[in-house]
């Protein structure tokens, strides 16, 4: 749909015409465009129903494990923590490398019809590519530092959090989390992707949709919270045990 293609085109429609559908160039190239865009269609909707599975297997696995939870194990709890972790690093892997986010340019031109200027398809990975070969180091080292090292540091804290059982590597693991979620810029990366395509959806001669990518990079926003909302609840009552426990005995001791 460049320009190229539209002016090749417009050649071949006015040779197929003077031949009088002798010469057949026009109907191929449009039978092509057609079969190109029949298949893009199969794939969005093939990509839209794994997203859709993925999210309804996650939450009946999540739901099965809450069922068969042990209420009176804290180990349970950590466990269900550890579920919710590793659906957040699919969810983030999906989210840095799907496109989150389409914009197409394109005018009308007369005899050649619509012509689109420029099309882009862009993922948070891609985006950062652009910005090194676009020669703009230090904003894709910025991009790169907090919208994918940040959130992957993160996550795989919280995993060494909930496999050690060490009080000590909690305390400093969580303490690490609440410091570096500070520094963590994924939410604002996401209202920046929603500005831009508010901005670029209102203009009479672009378009924008919203990739898939930016659903999963929402999702693994409000799970990674939780999950780490959810290990800092089970840390503070599982200290608060350890407390009366051994408060507890020093009594006993005392007494005796």
């Amino acid at each position: 749909m460049s320009i190229n293609h539209a002016t090749d085109m417009a050649w071949k429609s006015v040779l197929e015409n003077l031949s009088f559908s002798l010469y057949t160039g026009a109907s191929e190239s449009r039978d092509r465009v057609a079969d190109l865009f029949s298949e893009a269609a199969r794939r969005q909707a093939y990509a839209q129903r794994c997203g859709i599975g993925f999210a309804i297997t996650s939450l009946i696995f999540l739901f099965v494990v809450r069922l068969r939870r042990d209420p009176a194990s804290a180990s349970s709890d950590f466990s269900m923590t550890l579920d919710l972790l590793g659906i957040a690093v699919i969810c983030l892997v999906a989210g840095l490398l799907a496109p989150i986010l389409i914009l197409k340019a394109y005018t009308t031109l007369p005899v050649i019809g619509e012509v689109v200027l420029k099309f882009e398809a862009k993922s948070v990975v891609t985006t950062i590519e652009t910005l090194i070969r676009a020669n703009s180091y230090f904003t894709a080292l910025l991009v790169a530092g907090f919208s994918v090292l940040t959130p992957m540091v993160k996550i795989i804290i919280a995993i060494l959090v909930v496999q050690r059982r060490q009080v000590r590597w909690h305390v400093h693991g969580l303490e690490f989390i609440k410091a570096i979620g500070k520094w963590s810029m994924a939410d604002v990366f996401v209202v920046a992707v929603l500005v831009a395509y508010f901005a670029a959806s209102g203009d009479e001669f672009s378009e924008a949709r919203i990739g898939l990518g930016l659903y999963f990079f929402v999702a693994y926003c409000f799970i990674s919270q939780f999950a780490t909302h959810a290990l800092m609840r089970e840390f503070a009552s599982e200290l608060s045990a350890q407390s009366s426990s051994r408060a507890g005995a020093e009594e006993g001791n005392w007494h005796s």
